[in-house]
């Protein structure tokens, strides 16, 4: 198969206004040629065009809650285009369209503009208290109290003194591209700080009732990942440290389970999988079990209704998983060396979003 699309390939005409872009001597240093082609990868390429409508749902409900339903159908698309090349993963091994976009560039040996589209971040849309401005800059605050210098000659239509007068609070998101912050697609603007005060108080409130939650990280300050023998004993750490809700969310079989692998982010929470402490190789665990890891440890790589995300991704990263491997016909140590090589990539190909 490889051999035909290796031939087919060959044949296939390149892009030519697609590489005279990627070429353009202004490239590096103009954001909205950037932009302009990562919205293009995200919403026009026959390899990532697939993807769009597993995102659409969420995407419009980001749109009524900041933007508002009655959003027109010409700007709720530009914001749409926009939301889905910045803030989700597309394609078939699940990375952002500047991550795309920055492989691409590097192939073509622009390695500087390259390095450029890789660092850029941005934030989700949101409401900013508008603080003050100069002749250059917006100065905000969002509702967790950090604060952003934004450009003003950023926004389309550009900025008015005039608008920033009338106006108390910018609803966004904004994009930070070779060290300047910018909007990011559609923006609104508020003459009061209701919504942005009403935003505060509620995550205020989040907060707090999450409170317990954070405390699940300080038991161990060396490693996020636990062991434990048995079920009881793992629910018995729980009752020691914590106070878990009575209508705590256990699988049918939980009990009857052994050797509990627990993961605890640091964003705070408790992630747990029965049987995982046999397939997690670590010097803290005394539960590895090598004939059942070699049996069932691509399992735990490959399904999401195994092992949670967050974990994964830790697992994956250290290495905790060294007996996945696949049948492979030349032999077990191909089918291992295949797997120990593409961890990350069978991850994001196989699980996709959920990695």
């Amino acid at each position: 198969l490889y051999e035909v699309l290796d031939e087919e390939f060959e044949r296939a005409p390149i892009n030519d206004k697609l590489v005279e872009r990627l070429l353009s001597f202004a490239l590096a240093d103009d954001f909205f040629l950037i932009k302009s082609l990562m919205v293009q990868l995200a919403t026009q390429s026959y390899l990532f065009r697939p993807f769009i409508d597993g995102r659409r749902e969420d995407i419009d409900k980001v749109i009524d809650a900041y933007l508002g339903e009655t959003v027109e159908q010409g700007p709720r698309a530009y914001a749409f285009k926009t939301i889905l090349t910045f803030h989700h993963t597309t394609g078939p091994l699940s990375l952002y369209a500047k991550d795309w976009l920055a492989l691409i560039l590097t192939q073509w040996g622009l390695e500087e503009v390259a390095a450029k589209v890789a660092a850029i971040e941005w934030l989700p849309y949101d409401a900013f208290l508008a603080e003050r401005y100069d002749a250059d800059y917006l100065f905000v605050k969002d509702p967790d109290g950090r604060q952003y210098k934004v450009l003003r000659d950023a926004f389309e239509g550009g900025c008015p003194d005039t608008l920033l007068q009338q106006n108390k609070v910018l609803v966004s998101s904004l994009v930070k591209y070779d060290g300047e912050w910018m909007p990011n697609g559609l923006s609104g603007w508020y003459g009061s700080t209701g919504l942005f005060e009403t935003i505060v108080k509620k995550r205020a409130k989040m907060a707090k009732a999450l409170g317990k939650e954070g405390g699940f990280r300080k038991p161990t300050d060396k490693s996020p990942l636990l062991y434990f023998k048995t079920t009881q004993a793992y629910l018995d750490w729980l009752k020691k440290h914590y106070s878990p809700s009575e209508t705590l969310d256990l699988p049918k079989d939980f009990m009857g389970r052994d050797c509990v692998a627990v993961f605890l982010p640091e964003e705070g929470g408790v992630l747990f999988i029965p049987d995982g402490a046999k397939v997690i190789y670590d010097k803290n665990n005394p539960y590895y079990d090598r004939a059942f890891a070699q049996e069932y440890s691509l399992g735990y790589l490959v399904s999401d209704e195994l092992t949670p995300k967050e974990m994964l991704r830790y697992l994956v990263e250290h290495r905790m998983l060294p007996d996945a491997h696949m049948n492979h016909v030349l032999g077990p140590e191909r089918g291992l060396a295949l797997v120990q090589e593409n961890m990350d990539f069978l991850a994001r190909c196989l699980r996709n979003d959920d990695y």
